[in-house]
C-alpha cells in the first residue's frame, strides 16, 4: 500500500475496499458498480458480502491470468490511475468498464 500526501485516512480505506472487492469478484468494481446502479436489491446483496461498487479497483492481469487486485482512492481519476500504472509496469490489461452504466429495460 502507498499514501500519497494529502490523502486522508478514508481514501486509504475506500481504496483497500476497491482492491478487496475486486479479489472477491474476479472483475473491476467500475463494472461491478454498473450491474447495480439500477438494482437496489442487488446493491444490499453485494455490499452484505463487503463488495464496494465504485470505480477504482481492477483485476491485475497477466497472460489472461489474474495474480492480484489494485485500488485506488482519493480522487476522481482513481480507475485511469490504477489502469495506467497496471499497464506501465505489468503490460496489456483488458479494457475499461463503459463510463455508464446501460439504462435499465423499459416495461
Amino acid at each position: 500500500a502507498h499514501r500519497m500526501d494529502g490523502q486522508v485516512p478514508i481514501n486509504i480505506e475506500t481504496a483497500l475496499l476497491k482492491a478487496k472487492s475486486v479479489l472477491y469478484t474476479r472483475d473491476s468494481t467500475h463494472a461491478r458498480a454498473n450491474m447495480v446502479a439500477n438494482n437496489l436489491a442487488l446493491q444490499l446483496r453485494w455490499s452484505s458480502i463487503g463488495v464496494f461498487p465504485t470505480s477504482g479497483g481492477l483485476p491485475i492481469m497477466v497472460d489472461d491470468q489474474m495474480i492480484g487486485a489494485i485500488g485506488v482512492g482519493g480522487s476522481n481519476q482513481d480507475e485511469e490511475c490504477a489502469y495506467a500504472a497496471l499497464t506501465s509496469v505489468v503490460g496489456p490489461q483488458p479494457p475499461l468498464a463503459p463510463s455508464t452504466p446501460p439504462a435499465p429495460p423499459r416495461p
